[in-house]
């Protein structure tokens, strides 16, 4: 499958968070998140909703390059849940670094 946004923007994004918000590790809840659900999305997890966070982070309108979401009409079949995939993995991996 072909998707519109890749591991290395997901990647780009948890970037993005370590710099804004250095604990967002903490307080992202894994159980609740799924990135096709602007209430329960990473961004709206950390910042109370999905526009008010891409605009506090300077990225409004341009979520897609930092593994946000994925541009309208742009959606294959799955792609969501393989985004959401990467984020679950990035998290996981990033947690384990910081136990160590």
């Amino acid at each position: 499958m072909t998707l519109p946004v890749s591991k290395d923007q997901v990647e780009k994004g948890m970037a993005l968070f370590d710099k804004d918000k250095p604990d967002w590790l903490s307080r992202i809840d894994e159980n609740k998140l799924n990135i096709a659900d602007p209430n329960s999305c990473a961004v709206t997890q950390l910042y109370g909703s999905f526009s008010g966070g891409l605009q506090e982070l300077g990225i409004s309108g341009r979520g897609h390059e930092f593994g946000f979401n994925i541009p309208r009409g742009q959606v294959p079949l799955g792609a969501y849940d393989l985004l959401n995939q990467y984020w679950n993995d990035g998290i996981k991996e990033r947690r384990a670094l910081a136990a160590v």
